[in-house]
């Protein structure tokens, strides 16, 4: 995460964070996992996609969610909608099509 961030590329940082957040709520620790969401937010709030930005905020409506903060979580799936019908010149990167298409199924956390 650190290379990424210093190569400036924030939409990996972002991603990574993400991974990272997913590994937090994976092991039980939801608090954890949503500040590297948040963190994932604040660095990508001008420069990432916005498909990249509504995923962050559909797994922070997640975690939210399984923290027991039901209006966190409601006002995250309305940013998540929000930011996924913004217009943007820029594409998603192509990795994040590919993560996108093969996901796998649901898992705890």
């Amino acid at each position: 995460m650190h290379a990424a961030r210093e190569s400036g590329d924030t939409n990996l940082t972002a991603h990574l964070l993400q991974c990272l957040a997913r590994v937090w709520g994976y092991v039980g620790h939801t608090q954890p996992a949503r500040g590297c969401i948040a963190l994932a937010l604040y660095g990508a709030r001008n420069t990432v996609s916005p498909v990249l930005r509504a995923g962050l905020h559909a797994l922070d409506a997640r975690f939210a969610a399984l923290l027991g903060r039901p209006r966190d979580a409601l006002r995250a799936v309305h940013l998540a909608q929000e930011t996924f019908t913004e217009d943007s010149p820029d594409p998603a990167p192509g990795w994040s099509g590919y993560r996108a298409r093969h996901r796998p199924g649901p898992k705890p956390g």
